[in-house]
């Protein structure tokens, strides 16, 4: 998600492109090593929400996947994407 542009993508991609599989992480957890101050990945919890105001149907809980990413975070002592 560097540059915070990663959701503005993957709409452009669903929307131009069709693409209908996308990979994400729960708390936006991860990064790359390869990449010095990236942020980490597109939250799994903001694709959905994307998701679901575009009317895109996903098959997941995003109440689950916030409770997740919540859980995950305070094992870890991060604070989550939408701190």
């Amino acid at each position: 998600n560097t540059y915070g542009l990663a959701l503005a993508s993957l709409a452009h991609a669903m929307a131009a492109h069709g693409i209908e599989m996308v990979e994400a992480s729960v708390a936006g957890l991860g990064g790359c090593p390869y990449a010095p101050g990236a942020s980490g990945n597109v939250a799994t919890e903001d694709v959905l929400f994307m998701c679901e105001r575009l009317g895109i149907e996903t098959g997941m809980d995003l109440g689950a996947v916030l409770d997740a990413g919540d859980w995950v975070c305070e094992r870890l002592g991060r604070a989550g994407p939408e701190s």
